[in-house]
């Protein structure tokens, strides 16, 4: 059995029929596809503004992490400064017990100059002196 023109021609309108059916099918698929991806992009715009407030909040503890060790920094400056301090000054004491020590031993008049003088440069670093 050949085909007539006529069955040619429904054949075609079918094709034609079923081929814009599908093609309205896959817009519609397309377009379902299109609403999902808007509202992922939506939902990654939300997070992107949700990182940028957790940045700014990064960026404000960030500030106060350097506060905080610009001034630890200074606390140690300060106690090295203190520590040199009672190094100095536990050298004095030392020094100031030594003196008193050769004085109980009743010191010859050249000992007793040196002793003097020691114990004037222990008056002058204490401020005790004038230099």
């Amino acid at each position: 059995m050949a085909l007539t023109k006529q069955d040619l021609q429904e054949i075609v309108k079918i094709s034609s029929r079923q081929t814009e059916e599908l093609a309205i099918m896959v817009r519609d698929v397309f377009d379902g596809i299109d609403k999902r991806f808007d509202g992922v992009d939506k939902r990654f715009d939300e997070v992107d503004k949700r990182f940028d407030g957790v940045d700014n909040c990064f960026g404000e503890v960030d500030k106060r992490f350097d506060r905080i060790d610009a001034s630890h920094r200074t606390v140690i400056a300060r106690l090295d400064l203190i520590e040199t301090d009672l190094s100095h000054m536990r050298n004095l004491v030392t020094e100031v017990k030594l003196l008193r020590r050769l004085l109980k031993d009743k010191p010859s008049m050249d000992m007793f100059k040196l002793i003097d003088k020691r114990l004037l440069r222990v008056e002058k670093q204490l401020g005790f002196a004038k230099s």
